[in-house]
């Protein structure tokens, strides 16, 4: 097995040098490669912040049991990165780096955290030039099983929580007679995630701080995450 392997190996380097040599594919981007092997934790990753952002309003009706200004927030976010190419990426996690991997849509997911830190449960906004949801139902059990396989996963190391965290999804919905919708699951999985902290009144400089991301981490395959503090 470990000789079929190796010999796989050496054909995909093969491969794929001689379709950069006929121009049919890109040369790889040596500081990606450098940074998809060394820097896969929370706190190795690059952060910018910004202040005094300003929400637009939305002439979307806010659906029932929505925070307005979370709703518009993140489907303002959500409109934004479909326009942007560079957010057109999720991670592919492997055991010696971690890749990027261009997809077609950016679909973006709120995470709502608790007291506790625990996920308590998500809010998808699909972006409208992709497939549409399953029935709300199926959403609901679908969503429950990824809050759950996210919390059961949590404290895992960046490098292997992803693939656990999406093997313990699948097997929620396996179980559950749900497995048409695994790849509903996997575009959750792959979406860019926001989550809102309330300042402090208290403590004003709360938001000079940064985020606790390894404390809200994404859903694991998403390229870009996102903490909002609002004030009042």
């Amino acid at each position: 097995m470990r000789l079929g392997a190796n010999i796989a190996a050496a054909a995909s380097v093969l491969a794929g040098k001689a379709m950069i040599a006929a121009g049919l594919r890109r040369p790889p981007e040596g500081w990606r490669r450098t940074v998809g092997i060394l820097l896969r934790s929370e706190s190795t990753r690059f952060a910018l912040s910004a202040f005094g952002l300003r929400v637009p309003e939305s002439g979307a009706p806010i659906p029932p049991g929505r925070d307005p200004f979370q709703f518009r927030a993140a489907r303002a976010l959500q409109a934004f990165l479909a326009s942007e190419p560079d957010a057109h990426f999720a991670l592919e996690w492997l055991r010696p780096v971690t890749n990027r991997r261009r997809i077609a849509v950016v679909d973006f997911v709120v995470l709502r955290f608790g007291h506790d830190g625990r996920l308590e449960a998500i809010d998808p906004h699909l972006a409208n030039s992709g497939s549409s949801a399953p029935a709300s139902d199926v959403c609901a059990r679908v969503h429950d099983a990824i809050v759950q396989g996210y919390n059961s996963t949590s404290k895992l190391r960046e490098v292997d929580r992803p693939c656990r965290l999406l093997g313990a999804v699948r097997a929620a919905l396996r179980s559950a007679g749900l497995r048409a919708h695994e790849a509903y699951a996997q575009r959750l999985l792959a979406a860019s995630c926001l989550s809102f902290e309330l300042i402090d009144p208290s403590d004003p400089a709360q938001r000079f701080r940064p985020p606790a991301f390894a404390a809200r981490r994404t859903l694991g395959f998403g390229c870009l995450s996102w903490v909002a503090r609002t004030g009042a």
